[in-house]
């Protein structure tokens, strides 16, 4: 069963057991306090009768008249002694001649059906001066025309219902439409998405700002971060694929200059061994960046944060770069000391990729600068190299990125070492900033978290 469906039914049912519940009640209630409301009536008739009558006379046979003024239309006024007999009775209902009489000593009333009609008949009792019960008065009418004025409320609350149902039919089919269009269009959307293989996003120029409008958003957003990553994919494999390419290239030139060649002479074997070694290095390197940088993020690498003091961290690895590239790599710091809260080993990734960046484009020494800026660590790597365009300022941390247009991989490294430090500098809470110009060098910030 659809939704719109189940709205509809479940509405209408839930509708329909209010007001078959409420009406029940309103035509019970009323009847009953309208039953209640006569008998109170009568007997305050029945009292007036003994307060403005000689009860010598009322209880005497032949006295009839005195009941005249307190006749009932369709009814009967009448006193029963305490044996049970009328004493004086006058009525204009001749079938409430049949009915018998009784005799009580409190207000009571009742319902009583004479020949299909129904009537009310209500009883007094009297009392004399000393509290000697002398006998009842009883009168009754006809319940016709509150049994009429119910048949109209009753029709009234039928007619009501009916038309309460069909309006709620009416809504329950503008609700389902307001709460289902936009689902129905995200439906659409999605099986348009799968059909056609391209990304598209719900209208929701028309739509209130309410829970279905948050809907429609969060369903656009995800839209837009499936685009983005399906972009970055497809960018990736065809970078990867462009990466790759070179090795495989040489690797294959290599091969066959050996098949032709290289049995006979052992120059052209040596360097094609040494060629294939070379490239085939290159391509375990580029691929194990890859897989980091997959995995950073996909945010499968786990981090463990614990105190550094950063002073001391960067001078062991100011230190050991000097050595291994034997060039100069300064460090500087305004603060004898500086803890944070990073791990370790991620840290000192990040700084190994932007000191090797640095030095693959500068010739002058490389600074490494340890900051406090407004409360947040910074950690700043200078180079007085070639600097980075402007336009490509916003490319620079995307995959397989390199300043050289030529993308030369020998002096521009795989182009994902930036990447993998964004992604690492993130993990941590943290962020990274650059300032570059063209032939005068590029400062990467680091904002520890």
């Amino acid at each position: 069963m659809k939704i719109r469906t189940k709205i509809y039914l479940i509405s209408s049912v839930f509708l329909c057991l209010i007001l078959l519940i409420m009406n029940v009640s309103i035509y019970f209630f009323y009847k009953q306090a309208a039953i209640q409301e006569k008998a109170d009536y009568w007997q305050d008739q029945a009292e007036l009768i003994t307060e403005n009558n000689n009860l010598d006379l009322l209880t005497t046979p032949g006295h009839s008249r005195l009941l005249r003024a307190h006749v009932i239309d369709d009814g009967i006024v009448r006193f029963i002694n305490t044996e049970g007999h009328v004493v004086n009775e006058i009525e204009n209902e001749e079938e409430l001649k049949s009915l018998s009489p009784v005799v009580k000593k409190d207000d009571d009333y009742e319902r009583v059906t004479l020949q299909g009609e129904k009537y009310l008949v209500a009883w007094y009792p009297v009392y004399d001066a000393n509290d000697h019960f002398l006998g009842t008065l009883e009168l009754a009418r006809t319940l016709d025309p509150l049994y009429e004025n119910l048949s109209l409320l009753l029709f009234i609350i039928i007619v009501a219902s009916i038309v309460a149902v069909l309006l709620s039919i009416l809504g329950g089919k503008l609700l389902a439409n307001i709460l289902l269009d936009p689902i129905s269009s995200m439906t659409k959307t999605m099986r348009t998405i799968a059909s056609s293989g391209q990304f598209r996003k719900i209208q929701t120029t028309r739509l209130s700002e309410d829970e279905l409008y948050d809907m429609a958003i969060t369903f656009n957003n995800m839209i837009n971060r499936l685009e983005e990553n399906f972009d970055k994919e497809k960018q990736f494999i065809s970078d990867a694929s462009h990466e790759l390419k070179t090795p495989l290239t040489v690797i294959e030139s290599y091969t066959k200059l050996i098949k032709r060649w290289g049995k006979d002479d052992e120059s052209i074997r040596e360097e094609a061994i040494e060629a294939i070694s070379s490239e085939t290095q290159r391509m375990k390197m580029l691929t194990e960046k890859m897989l980091n940088l997959a995995a950073t993020e996909r945010g499968d690498e786990s981090i463990y944060p614990e105190s550094i003091e950063l002073v001391s961290f960067c001078q062991a690895i100011q230190r050991t770069l000097s050595i291994t590239y034997n060039r100069n790599v300064q460090f500087l710091s305004d603060r004898d000391e500086i803890y944070v809260d990073w791990d370790p080993q991620k840290l000192k990734q990040v700084l190994y990729i932007f000191v090797d960046n640095a030095i693959k484009y500068s010739d002058q020494p490389v600074q490494i600068n340890l900051k406090e800026v407004d409360n947040r660590i910074t950690i700043t790597v200078i180079d007085e190299g070639i600097g980075i365009p402007k336009e490509d300022l916003d490319q620079i941390f995307g995959r397989f990125y390199r300043v050289d247009k030529s993308r030369n991989s020998q002096s521009g490294g795989t182009g994902l070492g930036l990447s993998i430090a964004a992604g690492i500098i993130a993990k941590h809470g943290g962020n990274v900033t650059v300032e570059s110009e063209e032939d005068k060098g590029t400062a990467f910030t680091i904002y520890l978290n």
